[in-house]
């Protein structure tokens, strides 16, 4: 088991036992409070206020004068709050892919358990600019328990919060000038582990590929990418490197004619989101380029369709997004009972090497 850090020891050893219990280090009966004081480093006292927690959130059962037993199933340990509205929205922008994914659906079947009706409203940043007044005044006419903000934009996020409205920021870092807690992937780690890869692999001549919201949400993490190619190829640019595109099939189609009509083409390329994945993999293959030996492919993300592309696609994935959903769901519960402030949680997801990525030809 982990150690909790020192600032928060009672929801440290809370958060240590309850990970304890979904990996199965700890099933049937919880050891005694003495034996889990020792394995954690904390009093007594502390011990039995975490075993309160994990009887509050569903993972043990503790009746006096009997072992207290473990009863996590690994379906749904959330508790819902006993009072308060039961609406939950997810707003997204410009997003469609992630909010219609299994994840989008896994976390709303949960919350939908726990008795919370789940609704889903679309937006990009044209349509917020139009239509924001208008659905202030909807709002207003609504209650709601928790707003997720998927890849929001910092005027929406400043706009929310100057309502005071109850927020989750998922898939994007809360504004500094906010108080909302968020939860996103570590793309900086991911970013910085793909250059890695290519350059292992003797590639001197890869690009990042990216669709221009994107880079706009993740400046810092485009930096990694090209921070890391260049302390290797400190003569490669920042806008060699990274290929921005407008979202649209044929800009990005433009922008791959332009890169392999160079006389010195492209080894690598990292992709961002699947479908510009698939996108991508069908252009070079339609115009004779072999995968990996002419060019070799990542994904920096990864779903269900890109287990059916051949040859297998080397991408990034969340392995147990079973954990990760559950985490969601407990961030929702802590906006909706009001118990968390401005928290920043980072997800890091998993290397698949999949038969698109190989050594460059020398």
């Amino acid at each position: 088991m982990i150690v909790p850090n020192r600032p928060s020891l009672i929801a440290g050893a809370a958060e240590s036992l309850k990970k304890a219990i979904e990996s199965g280090e700890i099933s049937g009966v919880l050891p005694n409070v003495r034996t889990l004081s020792d394995n954690l480093c904390v009093s007594v006292p502390t011990v039995v206020a975490a075993v309160k927690i994990l009887a509050r959130d569903g993972y043990v059962e503790a009746r006096q004068g009997r072992p207290t037993r473990v009863v996590f199933s690994g379906d749904c340990p959330e508790v819902p709050p006993e009072s308060g509205h039961r609406k939950i929205v997810f707003v997204g922008f410009g997003l469609e892919i992630l909010l219609r994914s299994e994840h989008y659906r896994d976390v709303a079947d949960r919350l939908q358990k726990l008795d919370f009706d789940v609704e889903l409203t679309q937006f990009t940043k044209k349509t917020w600019q139009q239509g924001h007044e208008e659905f202030g005044r909807t709002i207003s006419k609504i209650k709601v328990a928790c707003w997720v903000l998927v890849e929001a934009p910092s005027l929406v996020q400043k706009w929310f919060s100057d309502r005071k409205l109850p927020c989750l920021v998922c898939s994007g870092v809360a504004d500094a000038e906010v108080s909302f807690p968020d939860f996103e992937m570590n793309f900086e780690a991911v970013y910085r582990h793909c250059a890695n890869q290519f350059l292992n692999l003797g590639h001197e001549r890869i690009h990042l590929l990216i669709e221009e919201s994107c880079a706009a949400k993740n400046p810092k993490s485009i930096d990694a990418f090209v921070e890391t190619v260049q302390k290797h190829l400190p003569e490669a640019s920042s806008s060699d490197l990274v290929k921005i595109h407008d979202g649209t099939p044929e800009n990005c189609e433009i922008i791959l004619q332009r890169l392999f009509a160079q006389k010195i083409k492209p080894t690598g390329l990292c992709v961002v989101w699947v479908n510009y994945y698939i996108l991508t993999q069908s252009w070079l293959q339609t115009r004779g380029f072999k995968i990996p030996e002419d060019v070799s492919l990542v994904c920096r993300d990864g779903d269900k369709s890109i287990h059916f592309l051949r040859p297998t696609s080397a991408h990034y994935t969340i392995k147990s997004s079973d954990g990760i959903h559950r985490q969601v769901v407990r961030a929702i519960l802590a906006v909706v009972e009001r118990t968390t402030g401005k928290e920043h949680t980072l997800v890091l997801p998993e290397f698949f090497h999949g038969e698109s990525l190989a050594a460059a030809k020398i």
